[in-house]
Order: structure tokens, then C-alpha cells, then sequence
């Protein structure tokens, strides 16, 4: 038994020229943004956002326009402290190389895209 739907990574492979609708795009990225707003809120980061950790709801529970944020393997659980030292300090670097930031690790050939870039990618046809 399934107890999610299909991984963004899938919809996106399955649909026409591998892109979303802008209105779908958006759409999903404000969920997915406020489900990050809230993990934060409770001390969490994520660490490892990328299409294949976002999943839609089940269709036998008319959840298919409700996204959910998945894999939290790599997740932290942060304090204010941890904020204000550890962000000053070389941390050993722990995330899926190809949706990183380009400034969240040490500049390398494998860093190729943000969760932005990569939205935006997909929003113009491009696989990241």
C-alpha cells in the first residue's frame, strides 16, 4: 500500500517537453516553501531538497494538488547558537551535489544548480 503519490521527479519526467505549467511550478514551490518555513520553525533543516524528495498525495485520497516533502535522512536539528557559530565555521559538506547552492559548499565542477536553478530549468524544458 502506497501511502504517498508519485515523486516530483517522475511528473516531471512524464509530462510534455519534461516541464511543469508555470502555474503548476509555482504552485509547488510555494508548498514545498511552506513546508520548509514550518520544518524550520520546529529547529530542522532539511539539508536535501531536490524533486525526487517531493512526492504528491495520493489519488484515491484527492490529494493530487497537495505536495509533501520527503527524506529527512539528512535532516538537523539546529539551535539560535548553532545559527550564529556554525555558519562562520567550514563545515563538513553533506547534500545531493547536484541541487546545492553554488555558494553552500566548496566551489566544485559537480555543483551545478540551486533549487531555484533547477525550477527555473525545469520551467524552460531543461533537465538539471
Amino acid at each position: 500500500m502506497a501511502l504517498v503519490g508519485r515523486g516530483l521527479d517522475k511528473l516531471i519526467e512524464d509530462r510534455p517537453n519534461r516541464k511543469f505549467s508555470p502555474g503548476t511550478a509555482v504552485g509547488v514551490s510555494i508548498q514545498l516553501i511552506n513546508a520548509l518555513r514550518a520544518l524550520h520553525g520546529i529547529g530542522f533543516l532539511h539539508r536535501d531538497i531536490k524533486p525526487a524528495n517531493s512526492t504528491i498525495g495520493r489519488p484515491e485520497d484527492g490529494e493530487l494538488r497537495v505536495v509533501y516533502l520527503l527524506d529527512f535522512g539528512m535532516a538537523r536539528k539546529f539551535t539560535r547558537e548553532d545559527v550564529s557559530s556554525e555558519l562562520n565555521q567550514q563545515l563538513q559538506f553533506q547534500s545531493s551535489f547536484h541541487y546545492l547552492a553554488g555558494n553552500a559548499a566548496p566551489p566544485t565542477p559537480r555543483i551545478k544548480l540551486s533549487w531555484i536553478t533547477a525550477l527555473r530549468s525545469h520551467l524552460r524544458s531543461h533537465q538539471p
